[in-house]
């Protein structure tokens, strides 16, 4: 029966009769918004379970999936109940309710009843599915519990804040706003009187009782209010008296309105000022019945953008992050607002009955408030240019992956605006296309509030395919443009038979061949757009290396080989190399183990107590040499030990958790974080601080060892390169196995067979420096920390009794030889890049995935993306084999030039614009998301280099020190320059390979000076004074003073102190300046990228007595 008919009842009608036709008569007004809402529901449960990953956790996945049932009940209910007064007015069905006798309270209570029903049933049938799709699990009972009762008060709340605000606001949109308003300040009252602080889940669940208190007096609120609403005179407006009593000339059969045959007759062409004089009239109607609109879509935008930030804060997520979701709510909201006015009142009706030119009502609409999007949208393309050419001036440039060199300001202002307009251009468009969404679902949606809604959904999820174009590069024009030309052709096809009321499946085929078919030609058309994008970034890359090739007159064969040094890059042919070394270092690594698993397996059941064994010399006073080794080899000692007295086995790979039972953690002994840093090598920390900074030593019993198998070690460290795991911790135990050996040969005197053991140290870390991967890095630190050759024990071995200048200038011979037996730089790269590729095939990452990696595993699913990831991974690691195979022969100022901007291998490119397509071809390559997030999990090329460099310089710094004890011993004193060592007790003299200077040198004791490490602003006071060796590390340096502040526990660099402050001065190229400042200190304007190693020498009263 239909709702405005003539009722036929009884004077005293049953009320339950009534309850009955009400709640039938709100169930199918709300049909389509609940079916609507449910497929919204079901799409956000099948995405969460697509991105789902197994780190987090069954019952986090389970709470995911649920969630948006409770979600979807309460939008339900908040829509359905601020429908229920409203919407009477707009669909002109209050009349026939005011017609009823007065029972308002049973018409309360019926709208009451079905909102309820409706979410109830609605929240049950949306678990259910989230159950399905979670595989058929459940949440404890006690999680689920607390999330019914939270899930029954928010349907409560909702439905009564609803009912409240659709008694009052007679505009349903309007009611829709103030209701989420209201039901979030109610929450916010109830927390309050609770005595909590909201925006916490605890919260919002002590507060229950107080929530329900609140909901049950805002029901009895709307239950009054009711009940003068019921009056219906009393809200009649004076121009809705007036179309209630003028009765229409005459009646046209809307059905048959816009017929062809009616077309013939009534819509008869018209000249230009008929037409024009309709498009003007149409046109102040748009304005006439919008102008309201177009206020409350700006005032409703900046609500939810102040909703979405506090949400941010709450959570701490940046606000960055989420500005641009809540920006893109106001399109969505001018779209679907266009057709809102023709919807209230059945004003389509009219237009049809008057003969309304369907086009032009379309254009109409759609122009008026695509010409307010453009005046609201100009400020924000205004500051949106200048919000991120600041970032990118900051240096924000890892948004998408551009390494910028700080230092050509024209580089950067052009590299910002590339950035500014591609991103400008992006969102602009995607907020058209939120636009174009929002006015087809205002076409096709009755329900304002369905179409706000699902425009809103639609605006999000154009935002996600903005995001996903900056990521994947792709051109926006062509990505956004289809969507907006489609869904506006969607509503041009539509407009006739929209107004006509024709809703038969002919009628429809058109509008949804326009939307259909420009979606799929974008989707289907991104695979061959991402290969062609990778090809076209090799094809740049291999450009730029004939330019680069000419730029130095060398002139590349057409058989594809160049002048030396810089010959074509050819990966796979390295990479075959690579693999047949590993082969090698396979067997090498068995050797090892099968040693250890002999050392191990001839272990005695008890503490052996023999005074032949190497442990018995070390078993009862382990804390003691400790402390007189400043720690040097316990590390290592107590992973020894601790092992082998826990009986672990050698057999297989160790696990992280297995060695940390044995009583090492790596890291633990040196108290610091095994990261950058690590491999600089200075000493950071001095005089009366060693003995605070000491490890703890951790005692154990120490394992026999026999000379035969310590010697057995010092000859497999002579082999090239070896294999390793990640984390593989059994090099940690040949690094204390060889210390303690070396330890107790300088005690017996053998100086010989000491230093065999010292150079078989540095022989194994070259060893593991040839395959060791980015996790792996932190195990060299382990066995740098379990032997530290350079530091304690090498002295104690230098300055040990019956020493001689001949064997110290030998000494320093040999680590020039392991030197040059340290692998190459470009070797790093390929170990990188195997391991890259067996993550990228499925392996194991070997590092926690965060979100972004979660994001590329999913993103890999889709079609060709895969193979893509593969090819920008190839690329990636070319142009990475590259920029090394460039830069390993320089030295000093073109080497520091050229490490400034690796990653962007923008390296000595004389044009700015060569340099913008050098950045485009390097984001090509890393808009495989995958390829990108494991290629720099496992690769920072800048710190490799520097790593390397550190290492390199560290062992030219150990070759002068022994030169300088050697030429000691001889003359009773240092000599007063390096030159003087040449060539009695070196060849040459070494050059820094970072600054290409000589080293500096300090042979008489410098003032009292400050020095420590940048990375964590700890610095300690040098009271020792002894002589120093440093690396410059960048020349050039002016001297400078800072205020450094001592009187806290930890030192602290400050710019302006205000305690008590000593202005001291740091080592330097000219004994003045060493180290550079950051997080907040006092930077000078040219920060250095390289922390400069420094080494002691030991005082005159070090040396031992003739």
């Amino acid at each position: 029966m239909s709702t405005i008919a003539t009722p036929f009842l009884s004077p005293n009608p049953v009320p339950w009769q009534l309850i009955g036709r009400f709640v039938w008569k709100e169930l199918r007004r709300m049909r389509g918004f609940v079916l609507g809402v449910a497929a919204l529901a079901v799409l956000l449960m099948l995405f969460v379970k697509s991105v789902a990953q197994p780190a987090d956790g069954e019952q986090l996945g389970i709470f995911l999936l649920l969630f948006p049932s409770f979600g979807g009940g309460a939008f339900v209910a908040i829509g359905a109940a601020i429908t229920a007064y409203s919407v009477e007015r707009e669909e002109q069905t209050d009349t026939f309710l005011h017609s009823l006798p007065r029972y308002p309270l049973t018409t309360f209570v019926s709208k009451l009843l079905a909102v309820l029903l409706l979410a109830i049933v609605f929240t049950i049938a949306l678990a259910a599915v989230g159950w399905c799709v979670g595989g058929y699990k459940w949440l404890p009972a006690e999680t689920f519990r607390r999330m019914l009762e939270s899930g029954i008060t928010l349907l409560v709340e909702a439905t009564a804040c609803g009912l409240l605000v659709s008694v009052l606001v007679p505009r349903p949109l309007l009611a829709a706003v103030l209701a989420c308003a209201a039901t979030s300040f109610s929450s916010q009252v109830a927390i309050s009187i609770a005595g909590g602080m909201g925006y916490k889940g605890d919260d919002y669940y002590q507060a229950i009782p107080a929530r329900l208190a609140l909901a049950a007096a805002m029901l009895v609120l709307a239950g009054v209010l009711s009940r003068r609403w019921m009056l219906g005179t009393e809200q009649v407006s004076r121009n809705r008296k007036k179309r209630k009593t003028t009765t229409p000339a005459t009646q046209v059969d809307v059905s048959t309105a816009l017929s062809p045959a009616m077309a013939q007759q009534t819509l008869q062409p018209v000249d230009g000022a008929t037409r024009r004089g309709i498009v003007w009239r149409l046109a102040w109607q748009t304005w006439r019945e919008s102008w309201k609109a177009m206020l409350a879509v700006v005032v409703g935008g900046i609500l939810m953008m102040a909703a979405v930030e506090a949400l941010a804060r709450s959570s701490g997520v940046k606000s960055m992050e989420q500005l641009p979701l809540s920006v893109f709510f106001i399109p969505g909201l001018c779209g679907a607002m266009a057709f809102r006015s023709d919807h209230r009142r059945g004003q389509w009706q009219f237009l049809a009955e008057h003969a309304g030119r369907p086009r032009l009502v379309w254009l109409v609409r759609v122009a008026g408030w695509a010409l307010y999007l453009v005046l609201l949208w100009v400020p924000f393309v205004l500051v949106a240019s200048w919000l991120t050419s600041s970032l990118a001036l900051r240096g924000i440039e890892h948004l998408s992956q551009l390494e910028w060199n700080n230092a050509v300001a024209a580089d950067v202002q052009v590299s910002a605006a590339d950035l500014s307009y591609y991103l400008v251009l992006n969102f602009s468009l995607a907020a058209f296309a939120a636009f174009a969404v929002g006015q087809l679902t205002s076409q096709l949606i009755k329900s304002e509030i369905l179409a706000a809604g699902m425009s809103l959904f639609g605006s999000i999820a154009i935002l996600l395919f903005g995001y996903l174009i900056i990521a994947w590069r792709l051109p926006p024009v062509w990505c956004h443009l289809p969507v907006i030309v489609g869904c506006l052709l969607a509503t041009y096809i539509r407009a006739p038979d929209w107004l006509a009321g024709r809703h038969t499946i002919p009628r429809w085929s058109g509008t949804v061949l326009a939307v259909v078919v420009p979606l799929l030609l974008v989707v289907i058309s991104i695979p061959t757009i991402r290969g062609w994008q990778i090809d076209r970034a090799g094809e740049e890359f291999q450009r730029f290396e004939r330019s680069l090739a000419q730029h130095y007159d060398m002139q590349v064969s057409p058989s594809g080989t160049s002048d030396v040094p810089f010959p074509p890059v050819h990966l796979a042919s390295r990479v075959n190399e690579y693999e047949e070394q590993q082969r090698a270092a396979e067997e090498l690594t068995r050797q090892y183990q099968q040693v250890l698993l002999d050392i191990h397996d001839s272990q005695p059941p008890s503490d052996n107590e023999s005074d032949d064994s190497l442990g018995a010399e070390f078993g009862a006073s382990s804390e003691m040499q400790a402390a007189e080794m400043g720690g040097m080899e316990m590390g290592g000692f107590a992973a020894s030990a601790s092992s082998f007295s826990q009986g672990g086995s050698f057999e297989g790979e160790f696990s992280g958790a297995e060695f940390a039972e044995g009583g090492f953690m790596a890291g633990e002994a040196s108290g610091g974080d095994l990261g950058e840093g690590a491999f600089d090598g200075g000493e950071f920390g001095s005089g009366e601080n060693d003995a605070e900074e000491a490890p703890a030593a951790v005692v154990g019993s120490p394992p026999v060892v026999t000379p035969e198998q310590i010697e057995r070690l010092v000859e497999l460290t002579k082999e090239p390169a070896l294999r390793m795991g990640e984390l593989d911790p059994w090099p940690v135990e040949v690094a204390s196995l060889l210390s303690l050996d070396a330890h107790r040969q300088v005690e017996n005197g053998d100086l010989d067979r000491a230093w065999d053991r010292l150079l078989a140290l540095e022989r194994l870390k070259s060893q593991i420096l040839h395959n060791i991967d980015g996790q792996g890095r932190y195990l060299l630190y382990s066995l740098n920390v379990a032997s530290i050759p350079e530091d304690k024990l090498l002295l104690d071995w230098a300055l040990a009794p019956g020493q001689t200048s001949e064997r110290l200038q030998q000494a320093a011979a040999d680590l020039a030889a392991i030197h040059q037996d340290y692998p190459p730089l470009d070797q790093q790269v390929l170990v990188d890049y195997v391991a890259s590729r067996r993550a990228l095939a499925g392996g194991v990452l070997g590092w926690q995935p965060d979100d972004d990696l979660n994001l590329a595993l999913f993103l890999d699913q889709l079609p060709g993306e895969h193979g893509r990831a593969e090819q920008a991974l190839d690329l990636l690691a070319t142009m990475s084999l590259a920029y090394i195979q460039r830069t390993s022969g320089l030295m000093g100022e073109e080497l520091r030039k050229q490490l400034l901007v690796a990653n962007g291998y923008r390296f000595l490119n004389d044009s700015v614009e060569a340099n913008v397509r050098s950045n485009r071809q390097w984001q090509a390559a890393n808009s495989s998301l995958l390829a990108s997030q494991i290629w720099n999990s496992n690769v920072g090329l800048n710190y490799r280099l520097m790593e390397s460099l550190s290492l390199r310089i560290n062992l030219q710094l150990q070759c002068l020190r022994l030169a300088l004890i050697a030429y000691h011993l001889d003359h009773g004193e240092y000599p007063l320059t390096l030159e003087q060592l040449v060539p009695d007790y070196l060849p040459t003299l070494p050059l820094d390979v970072y600054s290409g200077q000589a080293f500096q040198y300090a042979p008489r004791l410098l003032e009292e000076s400050v020095w420590g490490e940048e990375r964590w602003n700890e610095f300690a006071r040098q009271h020792d004074l002894a002589p120093m060796i440093w690396s410059v590390g960048r020349g050039n340096e002016e001297a400078k003073r800072f205020n450094i502040n001592l009187d806290r526990g930890m030192p602290f660099v400050e710019t302006d102190s205000t305690s008590a402050s000593e202005s001291l001065p740091f080592i330097g190229h000219d004994g003045a300046v060493a180290m550079q400042f950051m997080d907040g200190s006092a930077v000078p304007p040219s920060k250095p990228r390289f922390e400069p190693a420094l080494l002691k020498l030991p005082r005159n009263d070090e040396y031992p007595a003739e």
